[in-house]
């Protein structure tokens, strides 16, 4: 019995670390309409890839929780910087590109946060031609998850409405992800991805993208 009540508290503990940072990765948008929903899309997105990968389940998590939390730095960053309609100034581009290393501050001085999920929230703007930010990292220095993660952001900034964009068609993104792979992104993962997008068996990312198989 005492055993059978371990193991209930340490699964009520885990489904509360788990919404918490799935809220922590929804303020951003209650700050930001137009970036609604992204957090879900990136989440199903990234964890569909990581399952064609073939990722142990450890990492899957770790990919669930840095893709929630992958922008919340940007909750420093100043409304009119945030919500600029337009390209941004070189000193707005330096100052929305701290959200991440913000983000990674945030998050390591809680002490409760792997690892794996740091490395999404601080890389996951590298590219593999080591032109990124905010280390310059290239190729398979950037952390996996990372870059896997950075595949799925790319499709859903292009393929959603922004404050500086209209959303582009579904041909238009596949081919602008083709043009940046091996410069962007990682080119591997980018094969792998479109695949699973042009899969007959494909219908889109699951409604509701926190398989309790995953937690």
């Amino acid at each position: 019995g005492k055993a059978s009540e371990q193991q209930r508290v340490l699964r009520d503990l885990a489904q509360v670390r788990e919404q918490t940072f799935r809220v922590l990765g929804r303020v951003l948008e209650y700050r930001s309409f137009e970036t609604k929903g992204h957090t879900d899309r990136v989440t199903a997105l990234a964890l569909r890839l990581g399952q064609a990968l073939d990722l142990p389940s450890t990492q899957l998590a770790h990919l669930r929780w840095g893709a929630y939390l992958h922008d919340l730095g940007k909750i420093a960053i100043a409304d009119e910087v945030l919500h600029k309609q337009g390209a941004l100034t070189a000193p707005e581009r330096r100052w929305m590109r701290r959200h991440v290393t913000i983000g990674e501050t945030l998050l390591r001085e809680q002490g409760l946060v792997p690892t794996e999920v740091l490395q999404i929230v601080r890389h996951h703007h590298e590219r593999w031609d080591g032109t990124g930010y905010p280390d310059g990292l290239s190729g398979r220095d950037i952390p996996l998850l990372a870059r896997l993660f950075a595949v799925v952001d790319v499709f859903d900034a292009l393929s959603s409405e922004r404050p500086y964009k209209a959303p582009w068609s579904r041909a238009d993104t596949l081919r602008e992800l083709r043009r940046v792979s091996g410069t962007h992104l990682d080119p591997d993962l980018v094969e792998t991805f479109l695949i699973m997008l042009e899969s007959p068996a494909w219908s889109g990312p699951p409604a509701e993208p926190f398989d309790t198989a995953l937690h």
